[in-house]
């Protein structure tokens, strides 16, 4: 509850209090003159009998007025309690409401952490001529998803080239890349960079599936800023991952959800993508 809220309640009562009371005081005078304009002409009594009855009289005039003028005092302090009840209600009612909205951005924090972390823990070496070359971090996811692309082998990740790598063609009709993953020999993967990018693809997707489930209602402002960080390169070897790692359908779910290829426009990778995996991963929010 705010400081002005609470001085115009009190200032509410005290003006209540400040017409009460002088209009009482007013009310006793009118009795008094009353009463002596009416008996002036009488004596002082000296019979405890008549001053019973004057007793009786201011009593019987001033007591209905003083209980309903304390009756009206009473209901403005239970109004003024109830409203700051009310009051004190909303605030808590925000202030939790905060505190859940903090929790949450904090959460997702967390995932971005836990993102961050996986980025950096990627190495790629190599050699160039006869130099060895290292990278980390993006550079070398950067380096694996051209490795994957330029490999060639992703042009020819066709449902007829497939069946001819495991060594037979199925017959008609031709089962679908989705359909034979799970047959892919294991050097085809290691070929294009996959077995080395697993873990981050794993790990990438799982915070994801952490991130829907812990921020909630809060998901559809955080996830977006989680999906920015991802570069070309990595959504490209996130769709390897869903394309050809045999268990990948867990995975499904939540690239669907997050519309997780709206922006993966690399050339070649959008084409096979968009012909193997659902729909809504490619639509934009």
């Amino acid at each position: 509850m705010t400081n002005e809220k609470v001085d115009d309640q009190e200032g509410a009562l005290e003006r209540l209090l400040k017409q009460l009371i002088p209009g009482i005081a007013g009310l006793l005078v009118m009795v008094l003159g009353f009463y002596f304009l009416w008996f002036s002409s009488a004596k002082v009594s000296h019979d405890s009998g008549d001053w019973g009855t004057l007793g009786d009289y201011f009593g019987g005039l001033m007591n209905p007025v003083i209980s309903f003028a304390t009756l009206l005092v009473a209901y403005a302090v239970w109004k003024q309690q109830r409203k700051e009840l009310r009051q004190t209600k909303e605030a808590l009612e925000d202030q939790a409401q905060t505190a859940e909205w903090q929790r949450k951005e904090q959460r997702f924090f967390d995932c971005l952490t836990v993102y961050q972390r996986l980025v950096d823990a990627q190495f790629s070496t190599g050699t160039v001529g006869s130099r060895s070359t290292a990278e980390q971090g993006r550079e070398a996811l950067f380096v694996r998803a051209k490795i994957a692309i330029n490999t060639g082998e992703v042009q020819q990740l066709t449902s007829p080239a497939i069946s001819r790598s495991i060594g037979h063609t199925p017959a008609p009709p031709i089962p679908t890349l989705v359909e034979l993953r799970r047959t892919l020999p294991h050097e085809l993967r290691k070929r294009i960079g996959l077995t080395k990018a697993d873990a981050y693809c794993r790990g990438v997707l799982a915070t994801l599936l952490t991130c829907e489930n812990v921020l909630g209602d809060a998901k559809d402002r955080f996830l977006p800023l989680l999906l920015e960080q991802l570069t070309q390169e990595e959504l490209s070897l996130l769709a390897l991952f869903l394309l050809l790692a045999p268990d990948s359908d867990r995975y499904w779910g939540v690239a669907e959800r997050t519309h997780l290829f709206a922006n993966l426009d690399t050339e070649g990778m959008l084409q096979l993508s968009k012909e193997h995996l659902p729909v809504s991963c490619f639509e934009r929010s």
